[in-house]
């Protein structure tokens, strides 16, 4: 009988601490469930973690694993959310849930550009989850780069019709024989229309351009000096000039500066003023978080937004309203590793060489910089799937160049084999020691530099012997009739001389007002959809199935004279 007793006693033990044990679970999982609905999901991310934990008291690790993932992709910490879902997903193959996984998993696969994972995952959800999978398919199937990618995908799965859809869109103009072929039998088998009309545009005999910029009215100058803010004020004027320009031209455009200045409160005064519903475009903002606010306000209002600044091609994902003016890192590195595979591949390295032989190794120098970092890596990864092969990518700086450069440039078997050097520095003794090494090392090594370099203490001489590209956004047709008469007319009105910015102001609002003026609301569809256009100041842009510039100018001296080594098409 004592031993009965004490065998219940025991159970009665066990079951009570398992009780407690749930209790606990439950806790923090619900705990940590209120933190997420709070929005505060790097919190919530550290709160379900320890309730991952597998135990046999503890129901609650699936949904922690699957929050956790959901936490972490709402905190763009893709890596994470897709570890965790894996591991659910691996773990409990069963569970009730798993449809959700598997779509969080499909989205964070879609946000790392892994495309053919989150195809894998997503597919399968279509009958169950059909709403979501096609909201899906409108926010990442555009982000699908580069084009032989999509290409691909689309051959893989023949039967989605929104995945033939953006790969007709993106080729539809193209003058490539093969891409034209193609687009022909994706019309032909999907039952494609041509595009949109432009009569079914709204016009107007006016419209209204809202330029939303950092001024800070209070702290501007206009002393002979130049401050920090100058550039803004440059950029102002070049749109203004456009505005008049365009008025002669009977395109008649209202300018409505407001000034956001760098704080976040002032832009969300701008944005809840009711007449900026009314706007027909626009440009700018600069400040980040400024522009997280306008494109959301532009998205929800249908108003174009055009950035003239800004390299980041992120901004354009997930909109259909927003256009950067400037080519970003990615053309920067497609346009560069093009161009080397083109150019660089057969060369002499000294001009006694009786042939010029296959060079495919590449050195890459890049600065502490963050867009100069990015600029590199985005170019190795160009570079290298155009068959290249990267010896030397290397984080440089005005203290470090004086070690670095005479070990990579007095190793002379190396260079014999090296197609060109890419460097994205903007430091001016970066530029002088790699200058001075490659003339010491006399070999016809190309170099690829940003074209910030044409400022140093380098004659261009030098720079001719040296065979230097630029990277030359900014570079504007200077000899044209267009931009005489464009210089006259600044030099009139400002009584200084344009500075790249005001290039910049002017060719971005004589072109989107232009396109307002022939296509009405319509105008960046049908500026997305022209291809290459050569610009009034500037070289020319093209926005090609982009909603960013897809043209970078590449310029070299020839007789000291700046020349366009890659005139657009």
């Amino acid at each position: 009988m004592m031993f009965r007793f004490w065998i219940q006693v025991f159970f009665s033990c066990i079951l009570s601490l398992s009780v407690s044990a749930q209790s606990d679970w439950s806790y923090a999982f619900e705990k940590a469930k209120q933190v997420f609905a709070d929005g505060k999901y790097t919190l919530a991310m550290e709160m379900f973690l320890p309730v991952t934990t597998p135990d046999e008291t503890n129901p609650y690790a699936s949904y922690a694993q699957y929050y956790y993932g959901l936490a972490a992709y709402k905190s763009a910490k893709y890596q994470e959310s897709r570890q965790m879902l894996l591991q659910l997903l691996n773990r409990d193959p069963n569970w009730e849930q798993h449809k959700e996984a598997e779509f969080v998993l499909a989205a964070s696969y879609w946000e790392l550009k892994k495309f053919r994972s989150a195809l894998a995952y997503m597919y399968p959800l279509q009958s169950d989850m059909s709403t979501s999978v096609k909201e899906m398919q409108s926010n990442y199937y555009k982000t699908i780069e580069p084009l032989d990618t999509l290409i691909q995908l689309q051959r893989a799965y023949p039967k989605d019709i929104e995945l033939a859809s953006i790969l007709y869109t993106k080729i539809k103009n193209t003058s490539d024989v093969k891409l034209s072929m193609l687009a022909a039998y994706l019309q032909q088998e999907y039952k494609f229309t041509t595009g949109s009309s432009p009569s079914s545009y709204s016009k107007k005999s006016s419209y209204k351009v809202a330029v939303l910029l950092p001024f800070n009215i209070k702290e501007l100058t206009y002393e002979v000096q130049k401050n920090a803010n100058s550039y803004i004020l440059e950029l102002y004027q070049g749109i203004r000039l456009a505005a008049d320009s365009l008025a002669k031209m009977g395109v008649s455009l209202s300018i409505h500066p407001y000034d956001t200045r760098t704080d976040n409160e002032t832009i969300k005064k701008i944005i809840a003023l009711p007449e900026l519903k009314s706007m027909d475009l626009i440009i700018g903002p600069l400040v980040p978080y400024h522009i997280e606010v306008v494109t959301a306000f532009s998205e929800a209002n249908k108003i174009p937004v055009i950035n003239p600044i800004s390299l980041n091609s992120k901004l354009t994902e997930k909109t259909n309203y927003t256009l950067l003016f400037q080519p970003v890192l990615e053309t920067y590195a497609g346009t560069v590793a093009q161009f080397a595979y083109e150019n660089f591949r057969f060369r002499k390295n000294v001009d006694k060489d009786n042939s010029a032989l296959e060079k495919k190794q590449v050195l890459i120098f890049y600065s502490g910089e963050k867009k100069d970092s990015l600029l590199a890596f985005y170019y190795k990864d160009s570079i290298q799937k155009k068959g290249f092969k990267v010896t030397i990518c290397s984080k440089v700086s005005n203290r470090t160049i004086g070690t670095v450069a005479p070990k990579v440039f007095g190793d002379s078997i190396s260079l014999l084999k090296t197609s060109h050097i890419f460097v994205a520095s903007s430091d001016p003794t970066v530029a002088s020691y790699i200058i001075s090494q490659v003339e010491i090392s006399k070999q016809q090594v190309p170099l690829v530099v940003k074209s910030d370099w044409l400022d140093f203490n380098i004659t261009y001489d030098q720079y001719e012997r040296r065979m230097v590209y630029f990277m030359h956004p900014d570079y504007y047709a200077f000899y044209s009739d267009s931009y005489k008469n464009f210089l006259r007319h600044y030099l009139t009105a400002y009584k200084t001389m344009p500075t790249r910015f005001s290039h910049c102001g002017f060719e971005l609002l004589f072109q989107a007002g232009s396109r307002l003026h022939q296509y009405g609301s319509g105008f960046l569809q049908e500026w997305c959809n022209q291809g290459s256009d050569s610009g009034a100041v500037l070289i020319g842009a093209n926005f090609s199935n982009h909603k960013y510039n897809t043209y970078l100018p590449l310029v070299y001296f020839q007789q000291i004279q700046l020349i366009l080594a890659n005139p657009i098409q």
